[in-house]
C-alpha cells in the first residue's frame, strides 16, 4: 500500500492514500462484519478492524490483552477496512449499501 504525505500551506502533513479508491459502506449486522473479515482474508487482502475495545478503553496494551483474552466470537466488530483491487473490494461488499 502506498500512501502520500501532502504538506497544507501551514506546514501541516497530512497522510493521504491516493493509490487506492475509498468506499464508505455501512452494515447493519455486526455479523456481516466478521464475514466481511473472513471473507477478505481469505482471499489474501490487507484487513485492519474497529472493535469495542478500541472504543472503552483508552490504553493500547489494555486493548490488546483484552482482546487476545477472547475468542474471535466474542469480539465486537463496529468497522472493518479492506485494502485491496477495487473489482475485489467492490465484489466482496456488494451486499453493503453505501454509507449516506
Amino acid at each position: 500500500m502506498s500512501q502520500e504525505t501532502i504538506t497544507t500551506k501551514d506546514g501541516v502533513a497530512l497522510p493521504l492514500n491516493l493509490q487506492h479508491a475509498l468506499m464508505l459502506k455501512e452494515s447493519g449486522e455486526e455479523g456481516d462484519l466478521k464475514s466481511l473479515f473472513e471473507a477478505a482474508k481469505q482471499r489474501g487482502l490487507q484487513v485492519e478492524v474497529f472493535t469495542r475495545e478500541m472504543i472503552e478503553i483508552t490504553s493500547d496494551r489494555k486493548v490488546i490483552d483484552r482482546t487476545a483474552a477472547k475468542n474471535l466470537d466474542d469480539i465486537e466488530f463496529l468497522g472493518v477496512l479492506v485494502f485491496g483491487p477495487s473489482s475485489v473490494v467492490e465484489e466482496l461488499t456488494r451486499e453493503f449499501p453505501l454509507y449516506s
